[in-house]
């Protein structure tokens, strides 16, 4: 079994689903794991993964962005300038009115493409659209792709569609540029047309939720997904998240606050780390009930076992973690999903780089682990933003992703 852990949520998958459904197709019947210590009664049926699409830094595709894994690059560089003029906005002390003292990032290329006409949007519409709903359209549209669904089959189907994205910033481009707001550019930075406009191309008919929980957003979106599918009121799920950063206030406003990395790297799990580098990113799910996926036939990339959220109470700081209610939230995955952690042999971590977050997570797991097993040094540990920065409300579907990925390749 392999975890997807980002706080404050935890998605489980199970490594053995790719190579046994490409063998024994149908046939094959999943088992669960049994243990005294836990409950064995599954309280949500297993998900499959069918279908992904995503573009990330220095990565156009999925395949690109394992390229860029396996190689060990950091797409991280200097703000291009078509986002914001770095000799005008940096300094190196921050507390400077107007300056950011980091000037780095994880920049998506192509923002502004759209095939407008193939998705029937009005050029004018287009023009106004922020880039994150642009974005999502397409790589919801790729996502289904990928699963060998079009627009046909889905066609009146109850299909939900879970996006986790921030409040954009486009708007502050078009005030900036003298363009007076019109209907167009108020739906065209609108998060709920966001969602929205998915299932207004292919006539879906599943819930569409917009969810906004800062840098678990995706996640969130993951896990409301599966417990539509769980319920019945979706039978397909489209789930992901996007993050697109079109002018510089984020960094303004983040590099006041200490969090971003003056050096201009994530150096996750590491003692020198100093701050996160933002990063932009967008990655979209077709999720299916598992049973249902292997009568149909459908492709698996791999299962997600279980899920669940909590919060952290109060703790030092509003923004700041809390060891014991991700300790807790990851037993509960556990016991509830019959998972036994001496099993997992692999960690994708939230892992920003910071030295409050990184400990606090580290030490979480440790205590969640050691409540089932006195196993040591058996389980690995890893963070993407080292390689592509820290996508925030994109972050959890990117490192869901790499981890599919990780299973695709046996790698």
């Amino acid at each position: 079994t392999q975890p997807n852990t980002l706080f404050p949520y935890t998605t489980l998958f199970r490594s053995q689903a790719l190579s046994l459904v490409q063998q024994l197709g149908a046939a094959w019947q999943p088992t669960s794991f049994r243990s005294t210590a836990m409950e064995t009664s599954r309280s949500r049926p297993q998900v499959a993964v069918i279908g992904l699409a995503g573009r990330f830094p220095g990565a156009s595709n999925p395949r690109d962005f394992w390229t860029l894994l396996c190689e060990g690059h950091s797409s991280i560089r200097e703000a291009p300038p078509e986002r914001w003029d770095v000799k005008r906005l940096y300094h190196p002390d921050p507390r400077q009115p107007g300056k950011t003292d980091c000037k780095w990032g994880g920049f998506l290329d192509g923002i502004a493409d759209l095939d407008a006409w193939f998705f029937n949007i009005p050029p004018r519409e287009a023009e106004v659209m922020d880039p994150q709903q642009r974005l999502f359209l397409e790589s919801a549209w790729l996502a289904l792709e990928d699963a060998g669904y079009g627009d046909q089959a889905l066609d009146n189907r109850r299909c939900g569609v879970f996006v986790g994205v921030g409040a954009g910033d486009f708007i502050h481009r078009l005030s900036a540029a003298g363009l007076d707001p019109d209907g167009s550019a108020f739906m065209g930075n609108s998060n709920a047309i966001l969602v929205a406009r998915i299932a207004y191309l292919l006539n879906l008919k599943g819930p569409c939720l917009a969810i906004d929980t800062a840098c678990s957003s995706s996640l969130a979106a993951i896990h409301l997904a599966c417990e539509s599918l769980a319920q019945g009121e979706s039978e397909l799920a489209l789930a992901g998240g996007v993050c697109v950063l079109n002018t510089p206030n984020f960094y303004l406003a983040a590099s006041k606050t200490g969090m971003l990395s003056p050096r201009g790297q994530c150096r996750a799990f590491d003692q020198d780390a100093d701050g996160f580098v933002p990063g932009e990113a967008v990655g979209a799910l077709v999720l299916k009930p598992l049973e249902a996926a292997l009568r149909d036939g459908d492709h698996i990339y791999g299962v997600i076992e279980g899920s669940a959220t909590n919060q952290d109470g109060r703790t030092n700081g509003i923004t700041a973690p809390s060891a014991p209610s991700q300790t807790a939230l990851e037993q509960e995955v556990y016991r509830r999903f019959a998972i036994d952690p001496a099993s997992i042999g692999y960690v994708e971590a939230h892992g920003t780089g910071t030295r409050l977050g990184d400990p606090i997570e580290v030490e979480a797991l440790t205590r969640a682990f050691r409540a089932f097993t006195t196993e040591r040094q058996f389980c690995a540990l890893g963070s993407v933003k080292t390689n592509v920065g820290h996508t925030m409300s994109a972050a959890g579907v990117v490192s869901v992703i790499k981890v599919l990925l990780a299973l695709q390749q046996r790698q």
